[in-house]
């Protein structure tokens, strides 16, 4: 999908009505991901990494990284990661980008990430928190550059 300047204005409409808050992020903040991502080596600047603060909630997509291994043919795995810098993070406020993704990006997930890191490149932020109803979750805008992997377990 080819992320437009419709894309980024209506990502600004929807930070913009969140009050628009910007907040740091610091260095060491623990975060979480469920996935396909073997070892810091297979994480990728070129895509958004979704991941919680919460370690209540380190395992929530746990079911889905199962479900998907088969078809991706990759490991499903857990990861305790670590910020390696302080990041500048817009906050979206538990907003929801549901419509956004059926509306603007043809009900495309993979489009609505490209839109929200392009979003976040075009507004110099390194990360989104507080985002898709979820106040944990926190996306990184270029994860190979601002996160560390403690531990990879498989699951």
């Amino acid at each position: 999908m080819l992320v437009t300047q419709q894309h980024l204005n209506a990502l600004t409409l929807v930070w913009l009505g969140t009050g628009s808050r910007r907040l740091t992020l610091p260095k060491d903040t623990q975060l979480w991901h469920c996935g396909h991502i073997r070892n810091r080596a297979a994480i990728d600047d070129g895509k958004m990494l979704w991941t919680t603060c919460s370690p209540v909630k380190g395992s929530l997509y746990r079911p889905t990284a199962l479900n998907g291994a088969p078809h991706v043919n990759m490991p499903a795995m857990k990861l305790d990661l670590v910020t390696l810098n302080d990041l500048s993070a817009a906050d979206f406020d538990k907003a929801s980008l549901v419509a956004f993704t059926y509306n603007l990006c043809e009900a495309q997930h993979d489009g609505m990430k490209d839109a929200l890191r392009a979003w976040c490149i075009a507004k110099e932020f390194d990360s989104v928190v507080s985002i898709n109803g979820d106040a944990d979750e926190v996306a990184i805008v270029k994860p190979k550059s601002n996160v560390d992997v403690v531990s990879a377990l498989r699951l």
